[in-house]
């Protein structure tokens, strides 16, 4: 591999985790409009509830952290913290997103459709917020290095090398990746969505919150032991098979099946 510049089976790769982290979550949103029409504000109230807590609460606080000697020290020598900590905090904040979403925004609509909504929007937000807008930026700079454009910036070189050195299989994983995990989040929500149609908010927080934990934990303690990026691919497909039939199961124990019409629909139909 020429490590001057970045070849095209790199940018191939890049181009279709683009593809798919951009696409999956708007072919899913189209695909269930074309059962219920009325699922837009859902969708978009999901996505609301990843990018709130996790990219404008969540990171952000990190990035601070990771600016402080005293922080990076004590995460570089204690790995037990690390693995419980960073999955954590983020089953903790997404399922406050989630909370929102459909305890609050959602709350006179829930039903099982909603909560699909919601689910799709919380992962199509973080598929395309983390995974979407760095790839834009990963190409971008790519087409620069080979072009001999590239500002001289300083902190570039790590990039220049990551994007250079790096086998095209694993600029597709990512993509691979969005694709098993987006069906965690609609499960997710679902099953909170589920719990909440019951008044069951405790134990429905409690299964959501170990759920995302459990996952998250299993793929950074992995990371950890160096183990196969294949492992890990593998252990998410589980989790994606997992994650489907869970949706299915759960679909046929809500109360209430379709959205119900919110106020200016039924306004509307009844000549108001």
């Amino acid at each position: 591999m020429n490590t001057d510049t970045v070849s095209s089976e790199q940018i191939l790769a890049m181009l279709v985790t683009l593809g798919i982290a951009f696409l999956l979550p708007v072919l899913l949103w189209i695909f269930a409009m074309r059962k219920e029409k009325r699922l837009s504000t859902a969708v978009i109230a999901g996505a609301f509830g990843f990018i709130v807590p996790q990219m404008l609460i969540r990171l952000p606080l990190l990035q601070v952290l990771s600016a402080q000697s005293d922080w990076v020290y004590f995460i570089s020598t204690n790995q037990l913290f690390v693995v419980i900590f960073f999955p954590l905090t983020a089953a903790l904040f997404e399922t406050a997103g989630r909370l929102v979403v459909l305890g609050k925004v959602l709350r006179n609509r829930l039903s099982f459709n909603t909560a699909y909504g919601a689910g799709i929007g919380h992962g199509g937000a973080e598929s395309i917020g983390l995974i979407g807008l760095t790839y834009i930026n990963n190409i971008v700079i790519s087409f620069m290095i080979n072009s001999g454009r590239l500002p001289d910036v300083a902190g570039m070189d790590a990039t220049v090398k990551a994007l250079t050195q790096t086998e095209p299989s694993m600029f597709l994983m990512a993509g691979i990746e969005r694709a098993m995990v987006i069906p965690l989040h609609i499960a997710l929500s679902v099953l909170l969505g589920l719990y909440l149609t019951r008044n069951r908010l405790l134990l429905g927080t409690l299964l959501c919150v170990s759920i995302h934990f459990a996952v998250d934990f299993g793929v950074v303690l992995l990371q950890m032991q160096q183990l196969s990026i294949w492992l890990i691919e593998g252990f998410l497909l589980i989790v994606a098979v997992f994650s489907i039939w869970l949706i299915l199961f759960m679909k046929k124990r809500f109360i209430l099946r379709e959205m119900p019409k919110d106020e200016a629909e039924t306004a509307l139909e009844e000549g108001y």
